[in-house]
């Protein structure tokens, strides 16, 4: 069965699109398992249903950047903060690229909520890791669930297609 690991970063600002971004993950899983028999699960760790813990000053970002090297995706929801952790998460996924992994970034944000911090963040990315970011607006919890769901799509059909699953393992 293939894995297909994918990480949400976003802050507690836009939490509720960290359930609706889980909800799609979750939909996708089902409709390849249970109505297109393709063998696949795609998984996505949460740290909010992480078991509590101490971590060493410094560390809070340590758990979630080690499932950032796990991932093949990484899903980056900005609101119009953009707090310290999130910008180590994407940071380490691009990182990871410019060493050679192969993870796709994709990035969302709200244009009522993007601030000169967020730009200045996109340039560091470009000047830093010489990549551009060209991310997709959303404006509420429904359309950024249609931009995600025909985000994912593509990327997890390739997943599939490379490991050479047939994509309709037979119906019902």
């Amino acid at each position: 069965m293939l894995e297909v690991e994918v990480f949400i970063s976003c802050g507690d600002e836009v939490a509720a699109l960290r359930d609706v971004g889980n909800s799609v993950l979750k939909s996708l899983q089902h409709m390849l398992l249970y109505n297109m028999r393709v063998q696949v699960t795609i998984l996505n760790w949460d740290y909010r249903m992480a078991p509590p813990t101490v971590v060493p000053k410094g560390g809070l970002a340590g758990l979630s950047l080690s499932m950032v090297e796990r991932s093949q995706a990484l899903i980056a929801i900005f609101g119009k903060e953009l707090p310290p952790v999130t910008r180590e998460e994407i940071r380490k996924a691009f990182a990871l690229r410019r060493a050679g992994k192969s993870v796709e970034v994709y990035v969302f944000i709200n244009p009522a909520l993007k601030t000169g911090e967020h730009d200045t963040f996109l340039k560091n990315i470009e000047v830093d890791f010489g990549e551009k970011v060209v991310y997709t607006h959303y404006n509420d919890s429904l359309e950024f669930q249609g931009k995600l769901f025909i985000t994912l799509m593509p990327f997890i059909l390739k997943r599939i297609g490379d490991a050479g699953i047939p994509l309709l393992g037979g119906w019902p």
